[in-house]
């Protein structure tokens, strides 16, 4: 018998993050604002795992509780002006009980694994809104409430079978259930107030998954795989009308193949992944064309495509040199938005076209760290119709320190030559106003820890 318990409190305090109007040609350094705003968020989780062993199987059960509670306020329009500020106050419980039956680890052709899971998510929005300051002709308030309660039941299996010492072949199977339910809904505006309650949206579903492994040497392998991808269908707490509170499961088939290999006793290793994932019913928040505030989900054909490699070497002891690459093309093969027009051909938002990562590190037998790094990213769109980017570039950090027993001190320095890139960019009321966050400027610090 083994019994793990785990638990953990969290409580973070700070201030908004500043926003800036890249309209009135405002530097992201700057801000103006007419109300100092608050970030809070406190958390608390519990969990306990007990797991049994005998030779010929092990049995798993996996309790927990997750609490987390936000609230914040902002302003909104990046002025001085009392124009636009939004505030959030949200708070979610998460219960969750897993019981897994698998074989144990041997040197056996065959292994599997079962189990079951449930979960209940209880999901409370005790305000949610816009304020609208005097100078938009307030003062006026947009404020939705509502509580969702959700819950998963599903039980799932996987066994895994080596017909030749080389080859290893495996299927997986999940069957899933999700009932959600909206109760005491309500969304008030200057248009009036939508009220909703014990509206539900439940569903099923079944999902497969197929890989085969190869190894051709001990130091090269090869791979394939099959999966249904699977995220939920739900229940929108900001409806106004009726037929914009359901939207639909999100489905793929994600088919992925790469390569593992190592050279060098392990001095170098290479990896190559590519993966194709056409993707049925894509949840998209769309917007009021008037205010561009979210209104309901919407459903899109989405394809995804994307390679990704990875090379790491130790051309000296101590010293490790990474090489990773990934290149996305995701794009909507199919999205008409029902209020601003036919998106189909156009990027993802926030999907960037393509990442890089380059790092050198050492660390020496007596304990000096230096670390350097670059970190690149291609271009990236921030609404669905491509009118909003942040174009390619590269963040440098670096790293220095001193390590000894179970302790570290640091000195860094990260994004060190002050780059800013746009990290959302956002379009109210029909481009009236244009608000916009950024990246965090250079930052240089100290840090130690330590280990009891």
């Amino acid at each position: 018998w083994e019994v793990l318990f785990n638990a953990s409190i969290e409580s973070y305090r700070d201030g908004t993050p500043p926003i800036s109007r890249p309209d009135l040609d405002q530097d992201p350094s700057d801000t103006d604002i007419d109300a100092i705003g608050f970030n809070d968020l406190d958390t608390n989780s519990q969990s306990l795992k007990v797991t049994y062993d005998n030779p010929a199987w092990r049995l798993t059960s996996i309790t927990a509780r997750r609490f987390s509670d936000q609230a914040f306020e902002n302003d909104s329009d990046g002025t001085q002006l009392d124009a636009l500020g939004q505030f959030v106050d949200i708070d979610s419980t998460v219960l969750s009980q897993e019981l897994r039956l698998q074989s144990v680890e041997s040197d056996g052709p065959f292994s599997w694994l079962v189990g079951a899971y449930l979960e209940d998510r209880d999901f409370n929005v005790n305000q949610e809104g816009f304020r609208f300051g005097v100078d938009l002709g307030g003062p006026l308030e947009s404020v939705t409430k509502a509580e969702i309660d959700e819950q998963t039941y599903a039980v799932f299996g996987q066994a895994s079978y080596r017909p030749i010492e080389p080859l290893t072949l495996t299927a997986g199977l999940r069957y899933e259930i999700f009932d959600s339910q909206l109760d005491n809904s309500e969304v008030s505006s200057v248009m009036g107030t939508a009220t909703f309650n014990n509206e539900s949206n439940n569903g099923e579903e079944l999902i497969p998954r197929f890989a085969v492994e190869y190894a051709i040497n001990p130091d090269i392998m090869v791979y394939g795989s099959i999966a249904r991808g699977y995220r939920a269908q739900g229940v929108n707490f900001r409806a106004t009308e009726l037929d914009q509170i359901p939207f639909d499961a999100e489905k793929s088939w994600n088919y992925e193949a790469g390569v593992r290999t190592s050279w060098l006793d392990n001095r170098l290793t290479a990896n190559l992944t590519v993966f194709h994932n056409p993707i049925n019913d894509y949840q998209v928040p769309s917007t009021d064309p008037a205010t561009g505030l979210f209104g309901f989900v919407d459903s899109a054909e989405v394809t995804i495509n994307g390679i990704e490699a990875e090379l790491r070497a130790r051309p000296l002891d101590g010293l490790d040199l990474t090489a990773g690459f990934g290149w996305l093309d995701a794009e909507y093969t199919d999205y008409v938005d029902p209020n601003l027009g036919d998106f189909s051909g156009n990027n993802l938002p926030y999907s960037p076209e393509y990442t890089f990562n380059l790092t050198a590190q050492y660390r020496s037998p007596d304990g000096l760290f230096g670390r350097l790094e670059a970190q690149g990213f291609g271009t990236t769109f921030f609404n669905d119709d491509n009118s909003f980017r942040q174009r390619p570039y590269v963040l440098i950090n670096a790293r220095l320190g001193y390590e000894f027993d179970n302790q570290v001190i640091y000195l860094f320095a990260d994004n060190i030559f002050n780059y800013r890139p746009l990290t959302t960019k956002v379009s109210f009321f029909r481009g009236t106003l244009i608000t916009a966050t950024y990246g965090a400027p250079a930052t240089f610090g100290v840090q130690y820890r330590t280990r009891f």
